[in-house]
């Protein structure tokens, strides 16, 4: 077995610097520099992605102005339903009173009537 400083070097050729698959690399400068700089920029996102995920206090406040802002809509809906309730509710009622109001004449006349007939039926049983 040899030890590390017997183990021969090999020293990096241009056929084995693409990763030991003995092709050639055959980009010139500015691309391998383009390249460098996408992977630069896609590792700069990476990192701004974690830092995001991990910083739970801007998490927190994030979901909280989400939340607020859900309550207010189910408030404002609520008080849109509410008025729309009441307003029913008044059409309701006048339309209730309106009737009872007629009702009532009505009702007064048919007891009348009745009592008219019954006091003539009596008399003229007699």
């Amino acid at each position: 077995m040899a030890t590390p400083s017997e183990t021969p070097v090999e020293e990096a050729s241009p056929d084995t610097a693409s990763g030991g698959s003995g092709e050639t690399d055959t980009r010139d400068t500015a691309q391998i520099e383009a390249d460098i700089e996408q992977t630069r920029q896609e590792l700069g996102e990476t990192v701004e992605a974690l830092t995001a995920k991990l910083d739970v206090k801007a998490r927190a406040r994030r979901r909280l102005v989400v939340t607020k802002e859900q309550a207010a809509q189910r408030a404002a809906a609520a008080r849109r339903r509410a008025a729309e309730l009441v307003a029913q509710a008044k059409v309701a009622a006048a339309d209730s009173e309106a009737r009872s109001g007629r009702v009532v004449p009505v009702g007064v006349v048919v007891v009348v009537a009745l009592s008219a007939a019954v006091v003539w039926q009596r008399r003229h049983r007699r």
